[in-house]
């Protein structure tokens, strides 16, 4: 008996006749087949009798069943699926449809069914194969995770395309719980497939039965396991990864509020990278089809560009499958923020005031996450480090109302203030302003003012041909010019009038008080500050006046047949001089002669000296007397008059130089590589040129002011340099003037570097400030011969440029003030300078770069930029410096690939990046 058959026949009620016959119709989806009938006799719901036919068999033949599938095969299909191929035969249109069951191998070697039964694959009512049938579809991936169609699916198509079976299917447990079913990987499956086929009514629209084939079963094959393909998106766009508070669950598992990592990207265009570990197939949408892609031929790369994103969060979604059929759906999400942060500010205004002691508010609205930075006529307080408005000690309310205070500088007129707001993107918003001094309303006197001393109603002592800086500095309140009253110097061009009148010989003074006084001359220099229209304070200060106070003597030149001699280059031919002056003087022979050598009134040893008697370009010393120099000259081809004096046999030892110029000298033979070093003379005292070097024999520095130059060999040293890996660049420094010793012969190499010591080298290199007999405290205490440098030109006034911790007086106060005003240093954050604090190797780069940008200087990059592994602990300000610095040469990265920016320099470190600056700023200026 066909027990997959049997079929419950329609039920006859009141028959009558004890004896006769009964006819019942048989179903139209009943299978062609042998079966037996069984016929149970009841009363009244009672079971009376059951009889079988058990003696002959009834054989039925459907004519409305279709053929039984030729043959049944199965291939894993990936995510958990079979491929089901059924094989027909040339007339498919008989088949409306299959169904299909799953059996699993148990344990005891039997293929039973599996929850995945009577799964139903059906052709369109237009004839083509749909894509699937009924059954629970399969569940979905995660980012990277599979996920399969449930049931039995396929490819529409005229023909029938290969069905997928697996996936997951909804059902029961013997608890009458739902649960998910689905096939297990490692198990071994057979799948059996019956053909069916509809029979309609006559009008051929409702289906009265269906009709099924026979089943025919595959061969078993075991299930894979699913084997996701590996997705990573990665972007060659620049961005920041940034983290955000936003709604989540904590570590329970609990509604938090927490840290969420997000990519953010400062420009609207992006492009994305998805790589796979496998060839892949796919599409990918962004932010649900608002752009869409394809990539149909496998690939384990997609490159993904998106055009024209808006600001706010984006989700860019792929998915796809791989050649084994394994599923993917990886997300990614991340954000776009072009936009620069809101930045209103009600203070500071254009034309706006700080206080006298330097205090400024700074107040607006702005981002609540905004970071501010604040430039000061271009140098940035706080270190350049941009800072949240608690972190420079002002407030912000939740809806971007900010405050706070910092302090500006309190010594000049006015400022230029930059106010930046930057949000963590590096996007920008800035404003620019001009504040002025409140003390403007109140200035009681005007000062003239030369190297930081007062000079109003005093006559100015000036260098022959060389400029002079003069500042006008304005006093406030009643005792104007005690020691604690409030001072400031008048900055603005547009507030400062200078003027210079030489009532002999000449004088030119610019509109930023740059005075230039001719030898000779005699007159007077006004500084006004303009009040109002047609009104201004004024002070005066003379110039030449020691000709009539009895100090001075005049120096008158003279010339033998054969040329002409002049004061310097400006073809005077006398002028009024102190004892000891340093006065520059120039042969020039008449055709057919040359020069021969320089005599006075007294004789050449007599009244005044020459630093190089037969020099045709040379110095002289002032004496305490009237006094007539002559230039001798003899026709070319006589002997020249016998010299009493020893002359060098080495090279000239002397030339004339204009201030800025490069000059090379030629040294003896036997010189070595750093115990030259160039000088000239102020006041009758050698004064050491620091920006120099030795190289192949020739010392090459660059003259810091017009006049002659010789040379002299350092003869110092240091009790504890000895064998000491920097004695050299300890040596080089010394010998310029630039280091000196602590005391008793000690250079003490290995003791931290400060910042007041480190500014304080720096400005002698610049010629800012003396540093002959200067406290050891300083560690600048000269040591070896020629004393140190002298102060120059530029020498700002007061003290320490507005730093609290830097006061009046002291030994490095000239040299922060110069460094201040200029932009090379910055205070910190609380206003302060921090002289003694140790130097760091980051604050050591940043100064550096300052001062070359302030110079002019362009240095050669002679090394590739390096990439240090510590980087992120260079502070943002000093990043940039860093680097150049390295790639400048002047500073090295130490080993494991570090720069440690934080460390202290040794002072023996800072004598090698002095070393080097100098060899590279030389070497740029050829």
């Amino acid at each position: 008996m066909n027990t997959a058959s049997v079929r419950l026949l329609p039920t006859i009620q009141r028959f009558t006749p004890r004896y006769g016959q009964a006819v019942f119709a048989i179903p139209g989806d009943l299978p062609t087949g042998n079966y037996y009938v069984r016929a149970v006799y009841s009363k009244a719901d009672v079971v009376k009798a059951t009889i079988t036919s058990d003696t002959a068999s009834v054989s039925y033949t459907n004519s409305h069943q279709p053929a039984d599938p030729d043959a049944v095969s199965i291939t894993n299909a990936g995510d958990l699926m079979f491929r089901v191929d059924v094989q027909n035969d040339d007339n498919p249109d008989r088949y409306d449809g299959y169904i299909l069951n799953v059996y699993e191998r148990d344990d005891s070697g039997q293929y039973v069914p599996t929850p995945f039964v009577n799964l139903v694959r059906e052709k369109m009512s237009d004839g083509t194969w749909g894509s699937g049938g009924p059954g629970s579809s399969g569940g979905s991936g995660g980012s990277g995770g599979s996920g399969g169609s449930g049931g039995a699916g396929g490819s529409g198509g005229a023909m029938p395309a290969p069905i997928l079976v697996g996936g997951r299917v909804a059902g029961m447990d013997e608890n009458g719980q739902p649960v998910q079913h689905a096939l297990e990987p490692g198990k071994s499956y057979k799948i059996g497939v019956r053909a069916f086929k509809n029979v309609y009514d006559s009008g051929g629209t409702t289906v009265l039965f269906t009709a099924c084939s026979g089943e025919v079963l595959s061969g078993a094959e075991e299930l894979r396991a699913v084997t996701p393909p590996v997705i990573k998106v990665a972007s060659s766009t620049p961005h920041e990864v940034l983290t955000r508070m936003e709604p989540g669950l904590d570590d329970e598992g609990n509604p938090a509020i927490v840290p969420v990592q997000r990519e953010t990207y400062a420009v609207p265009d992006v492009e994305f990278v998805a790589t796979s570990n496998v060839p892949v197939v796919g599409t990918w949408t962004l932010d649900s089809d608002a752009q869409v892609g394809e990539f149909a031929t496998p690939t384990a790369a997609v490159n993904i560009s998106l055009a024209g994103l808006t600001d706010g969060d984006h989700t860019l979604l792929i998915q796809g499958k791989d050649e084994e059929g394994d599923s993917f759906r990886f997300s990614h999400s991340f954000t776009v923020d072009t936009m620069p942060p809101k930045l209103m500010l009600s203070s500071p205004t254009n034309g706006g005031l700080f206080d006298q002691d330097g205090s400024l508010l700074i107040a607006g609205v702005s981002d609540p996450h905004a970071l501010f930075t604040v430039v000061v006529d271009g140098e940035p307080l706080f270190g350049g480090q941009p800072q949240t408005v608690a972190e420079l000690g002002g407030t912000m309310d939740n809806d971007g109302v900010f405050s706070f205070t910092c302090n500006i500088g309190p010594g000049v007129s006015s400022h230029e203030i930059l106010i930046v707001a930057t949000d963590e993107m590096g996007n920008f918003a800035k404003a620019i302003c001009q504040v002025w001094n409140r003390g403007l309303a109140d200035i009681s006197a005007l000062d003239i003012y030369m190297d930081g001393q007062l000079f109003s109603n005093n006559n100015l002592r000036t260098n022959v041909g060389r400029q002079t800086q003069l500042t006008l500095v304005a006093s406030t309140g009643s005792g104007s010019r005690s020691p604690g009253a409030g001072k400031f110097v008048l900055t603005d061009s547009d507030l400062v009038d200078w003027q210079a009148l030489a009532v002999r010989g000449t004088a030119t003074v610019d509109s930023s008080g740059l005075l230039t006084v001719g030898p000779g001359s005699i007159g007077y220099v006004v500084g006004s500050f303009r009040v109002a229209e047609g009104a201004s304070m004024t002070a005066a200060a003379t110039f030449g006046a020691e000709a009539f106070d009895g100090q001075a003597s005049r120096l008158v030149m003279g010339a033998t047949i054969g040329g002409q001699a002049s004061i310097g280059v400006s073809g005077a031919g006398d002028g009024y001089f102190v004892a000891g002056d340093q006065v520059g003087i120039t042969a020039v022979p008449s055709p057919g002669y040359r020069f021969v050598q320089w005599s006075s009134s007294g004789g050449a040893s007599g009244d005044g000296s020459f630093v190089d008697q037969h020099a045709a370009s040379t110095v002289f010393v002032m004496p305490d007397a009237d006094v007539t120099v002559t230039a001798h000259f003899a026709p070319v081809g006589s002997d020249s008059p016998p010299d009493d004096e020893d002359e060098y046999a080495g090279p000239a030892a002397s030339i004339w130089a204009n201030a800025g110029q490069l000059v090379t000298l030629v040294l003896p033979e036997d010189a070595g590589d750093d115990e030259f070093v160039p000088y000239y003379l102020v006041n009758g005292t050698r004064v050491i040129v620091p920006l120099s070097k030795v190289e192949d024999g020739k010392l090459v520095f660059v003259a810091p002011a017009n006049g002659l130059y010789g040379y002299l060999r350092y003869t110092g040293g240091f009790d504890d340099v000895g064998e000491h890996w920097a004695s050299r660049y300890i040596a080089f420094a010394a010998a310029r003037g630039l280091f000196g010793g602590v005391g008793e012969g000690l250079f003490d190499p290995n003791s931290s570097m400060t910042r007041a010591m480190f500014v304080t080298v720096l400005s002698r290199l610049e010629g800012i400030g003396g540093t002959s007999g200067a406290s050891d405290d300083a560690g600048t205490s000269g040591t070896g011969s020629g004393g140190g440098t002298s102060g120059a030109s530029g020498t700002p006034s007061g003290g320490g440029g507005g730093f609290p911790d830097v006061p009046s007086g002291q030994w490095y106060s000239a040299a922060v003030a110069w460094a201040s005003q200029n932009g090379i240093v910055g205070g910190h954050d609380d206003g302060t300078f921090g002289p003694d604090q140790p130097i760091t190797r980051e604050q050591m780069c940043a100064i550096f770069l300052r001062y070359l940008k302030y110079k002019g200087y362009n240095l050669d990059l002679v090394a590739e930029k390096a990439s240090f592994g510590d980087e992120a602990d260079i502070s943002q300000y000093a990043l940039e410096a860093v680097y150049l610095c390295q790639q400048f040469g002047l500073i090295q990265g130490k080993p494991d690939n570090v720069f440690d920016p934080k460390a202290n320099s040794t002072r023996a470190e800072a004598c090698t990046v002095f070393f080097r600056l100098v060899g590279a700023i030389l070497e740029s200026l050829r």
